[in-house]
């Protein structure tokens, strides 16, 4: 990506999180940039959004729900 960052915008491509609001102590809203081999999980409720990838690489990315249900014992 070093090559890319020279004239793409410094977010694209990047994981945003928000959650809440910002405190003195916490802050609501951060980025993350992937790297090849991260694996993020986090639940539904937190509010989530992907930056458009705009480089002549390769981006692959998987999503889905899931849903853990306890079976009787």
């Amino acid at each position: 990506w070093a090559e890319d960052d020279l004239d793409h915008h410094p977010s694209h491509g990047h994981l945003q999180f928000a959650h809440g609001t910002d405190t003195h102590y916490s802050v609501s809203n951060f980025m993350i940039r992937p790297r090849v081999g991260d694996f993020y999980i986090f639940p539904s409720y937190m509010f989530h959004s992907v930056y458009p990838f705009k480089s002549p690489g390769e981006r692959r990315s998987f999503s889905m729900n899931l849903s853990v249900v306890e079976s009787p014992a």
